[in-house]
């Protein structure tokens, strides 16, 4: 009797250490988050200089809002936010005028890191890349 006890009670180990919790949480983004983006130009052709200017990020539930940064650099953005494994999808709603480079707005598809209280969006287009470096406030 004691032997099938110890079996059960190490068969029921063994499937709580199987479970596997990180798969089906996603990390909550809410608040702000101040940081830099980056605009760099990796065509070995090309000489390009980074455009970088400050930013705020603020997330709430599914929405977002990003500041404009100086000459639109960043371009800013506002609307609403998805995330799916290590991308996040921006849907920006904002109505603009066509005076700037439009790739400067937080839109689109970034994959993203988080660590601790840090939140990194790259995306890639071509020979541009395009970064966001943030803390949470």
């Amino acid at each position: 009797m004691k032997l099938s006890k110890l079996n059960i009670f190490i068969l029921f180990v063994l499937f709580l250490t199987s479970c596997d919790k990180s798969d089906s949480q996603t990390p909550s983004l809410n608040g702000a988050y101040t940081g830099t983006f980056t605009m760099t130009n990796n065509n070995p052709l090309a000489n390009s200089v980074p455009l970088s200017g400050d930013v705020t990020v603020t997330f709430s539930k599914n929405d977002y809002h990003s500041t404009a940064g100086i000459n639109n650099i960043p371009a800013g953005g506002q609307g609403t936010y998805s995330l799916k494994n290590n991308e996040i999808n921006f849907t920006d709603t904002l109505v603009r005028t066509a005076n700037y480079d439009w790739s400067l707005a937080l839109s689109g598809s970034y994959s993203y890191t988080t660590k601790s209280d840090s939140l990194i969006l790259v995306k890639k287009n071509g020979y541009n890349s395009y970064t966001y470096k943030l803390k949470k406030q």
